[in-house]
Formats: structure tokens, C-alpha cells, sequence
């Protein structure tokens, strides 16, 4: 049971993709267009990806998903400094660590030079400075080094390092040489992530969960309609690295007291996506607010992949849009519903908050099923960035 996060959204999965794409292509002395398009190269990131049982947009978020679950998740390409803060939390709570494996070809590091930009203001070179100067002390260099960092000049050594951090029980190595791959130019970067986003990675089954209440009338029911224009729209989508596959599964259902006929996408045809489009923007608000029935609605729209035996075929998802608190009529028969199906719990439930939503109820939402809660706030697309990177 394997965690990595998103290629598109976070650095942590970039930096494991292409160290993949890299070590497939025999390590070349800089990625090609011509690697990217390699049938043997693509085939074998496409069968390591497919054992992704979760990802995420955080490296920080899939640390402490597996810290908090350490029985759902068994191994997590990640930084090596979170592992080693994630072992912390392990041991101290009495479970198993993690072993840290250096590939021995593919790996990245994550340097992150600081630097100042001279603008000819002498006061904020000399605040600056001295911020420079206090991170290079031994103090903070220490720190550093406690928290599993490499905080040497060359950034691969560790300042005195803490063997109680650095454990080689934990496959910690300092000694080891590290030779990260070299960064591909910015034409083979931008092609690889979009191979990522639409024919490589584990393909998506998302259920969203469209509240159309009286509540979301006006601007949040715009704003909810524009969305799902960023994700079913091609071109929009392709902006935001958000574009789906041609093996991801979409279903939209909304929901207001009542709850809507699945809308159901499979794959990754215009004319298809423009019909759901064309299906949720003539959507309007009005009536209560049941998210509990349309969980369950959603619960029993992923039953058939379950009892197929598909759903391990893909990152399954449920996405909820809502601004409101919702009745509780059917909180009961929402868990009764997701604990006999005999896979729901072990669906993840991510919501994006609208307005005014009861932030409370959605955490505890969230948090139930291992999930993220998100606010739209002002950047619309950068909130269904985030949330993607989840699924």
C-alpha cells in the first residue's frame, strides 16, 4: 500500500517521476524528447505508478496520513528528511518505522537555494544578511540538522548529526554518494508532466458531489459552475495540469434536498466532457441541503467497481462542493451505507467549502475517511489544483 504525491502538484512526486523516467531510459546524461516517447520507458513508469494506492498534493499532508493510519499505508515516496520526522512520530506512538531506501539511480534532491535580489534598498540587503547569517550559524545549523536536514555548505552533510534522527536503523545514510539526475530543459519538463496528467498515472474514479441547495444561489452556484468548467473543460483544464486520461472515470451528482442522476464520464473525450459540462451548468439552486444521502448516493456508484473487481484498478475518490451545513436525516444511513459495502471506509472523502460552509462538519467529514477539507476562497483554480493532487 503505496503513497506518492501528485507529479502536477507537488515537488516531492515531480522529483520521484522523473528520477522513474530517468532510471528507465538508462540514465542518459539529460532526459530527451525521444526518452518520452520510448514505448518501453513509458510502459514501465506506467506499471510503477499503477501501485499508487494514495495520492496527495502535500508531501507534509501524506506524512501525516500514514503517521496517523500507519495500518492503512506501508511505504511513501517522500523527502528523506520527512521520513525521518514521520519515524519520530511513529516510534513514539509505539508503531513500526519506515526503512529509507536510496534508489540507486533516479534520485533528486531538494536544495532550495535562498537568494536576494538587489533592488538598492540597503536596509532590506542588511535584514537579509542577517537572516543569512542566522541560518548559517552553528545554533541553526544544528536545528537543521535535528529536524533531518542536510544542512552542510554542500547540502549532503549533516551538522553533527543526532543519532537519535539519523538512525541507521531507519537506513539513514550520510555516507552515501548522492548524484542527483540533472534537470531536462523546460519543452521535455512541460511534455513529461502532461504524459503524467494524461496517460501514465493511476487513473482517477471521482464521484463529485455537487451541492445545488438554496443556498448556492447566485455566486456560489456560479462559482461552483466555473469549477467544474476548469475540469471538464479540455483547454482549461490542460492550463492547470488538471486534464483527465483516457482511463479516468468522472461521475458528478448533485444534490440538494433530493439527490440528481449520476452524470457519468469515462475517459477522456471532448464531446463527453462538454455534455456534462452543458449537464451542470443547467443545474439550479434550490431545497435543502442532504449531503449525507448524496455520500451514500456516491458509496453506491462505485459498488459495481468493487464488486467487478476494478476499483483497485484506480484512485477512487469522492469530492464534495458545499457551502451550507448539511440535515442530518441521513447521517445514519450515510456510515450504514459506506460500512457495508465492504470498501468505503477506505474511500477517501475530500471537500471543497463554499461561502459560509459549517467548516466543523466538514472536518470531521474529512478527517473520518482519511481526506483533505479545502476553501475555494479567491483562487478557484488553485483550491481544485490542490484537491486534484489528492486524486
Amino acid at each position: 500500500r503505496l503513497e506518492m504525491t501528485s507529479a502536477t502538484q507537488s515537488n516531492s512526486g515531480a522529483s520521484a517521476y522523473f528520477g522513474f523516467l530517468y532510471a528507465l531510459a538508462g540514465n542518459p546524461d539529460v532526459l530527451t524528447m525521444d526518452n518520452l516517447k520510448d514505448p518501453a520507458v513509458l510502459d514501465g513508469v506506467r506499471k510503477l505508478l499503477a501501485q499508487v494506492e494514495r495520492s496527495s498534493g502535500s508531501s507534509g499532508w501524506l506524512m501525516d496520513a500514514l503517521v496517523a493510519n500507519p495500518g492503512s499505508y506501508d511505504a511513501m515516496f517522500n523527502y528523506e528528511s520527512t521520513v525521518l520526522e514521520a519515524n519520530q512520530a511513529l516510534t513514539a506512538a509505539g508503531q513500526e518505522p519506515l526503512y529509507i531506501i536510496y534508489p540507486a539511480n533516479g534520485l533528486s534532491v531538494a536544495d532550495s537555494p535562498l537568494g536576494f535580489v538587489a533592488k538598492g534598498d540597503a536596509a532590506k540587503e542588511a535584514a537579509f544578511l542577517k537572516l543569512q547569517e542566522f541560518l548559517l550559524s552553528a545554533n541553526t545549523q544544528k536545528t537543521l540538522s535535528d529536524l533531518g536536514r542536510r544542512s552542510g555548505l554542500i547540502g549532503m552533510e549533516a551538522q553533527n548529526p543526532n543519532p537519535q534522527v539519523w538512525k541507521a536503523d531507519w537506513g539513514a545514510d550520510l555516507k552515501r554518494d548522492i548524484a542527483p539526475v540533472p534537470t531536462p530543459g523546460a519543452d521535455v519538463i512541460a511534455e513529461a508532466l502532461s504524459l503524467y496528467q494524461t496517460e501514465l498515472r493511476k487513473p482517477s474514479l471521482t464521484v463529485w458531489v455537487l451541492d445545488v441547495s438554496g443556498s448556492m444561489g447566485g455566486d456560489p452556484i456560479a462559482r461552483l459552475k466555473q469549477a467544474m468548467g476548469l475540469l471538464l473543460d479540455k483547454k482549461a483544464a490542460a492550463l492547470n495540469l488538471l486534464q483527465p486520461s483516457s482511463r479516468d472515470v468522472t461521475i458528478i451528482i448533485p444534490f440538494s434536498d433530493r439527490i440528481g442522476q449520476p452524470i457519468i464520464v469515462k475517459g477522456a473525450n471532448e464531446a463527453d466532457l462538454n455534455a456534462a459540462l452543458a449537464q451542470v451548468d443547467q443545474l439550479e439552486a434550490g431545497g435543502g441541503t442532504d449531503l449525507y444521502g448524496a455520500l451514500a448516493a456516491a458509496i453506491q456508484v462505485l459498488q459495481p467497481y468493487k464488486d467487478n473487481g476494478t476499483l483497485s484498478n484506480y484512485l477512487p475518490a469522492i469530492m464534495a462542493m458545499t457551502d451550507g451545513a448539511s440535515d442530518m436525516a441521513n447521517f445514519d444511513y450515510f456510515h450504514q451505507i459506506r460500512d457495508q459495502s465492504g470498501f468505503g471506509r477506505d474511500i477517501p472523502i475530500h471537500a471543497i467549502a463554499f461561502g459560509d460552509a459549517d467548516m466543523s462538519q466538514l472536518t470531521a467529514l474529512t478527517s473520518d475517511s482519511i481526506g483533505r477539507l479545502f476553501t475555494a476562497g479567491a483562487d478557484l483554480a488553485n483550491a481544485l489544483r490542490q484537491a486534484k493532487g489528492y486524486n
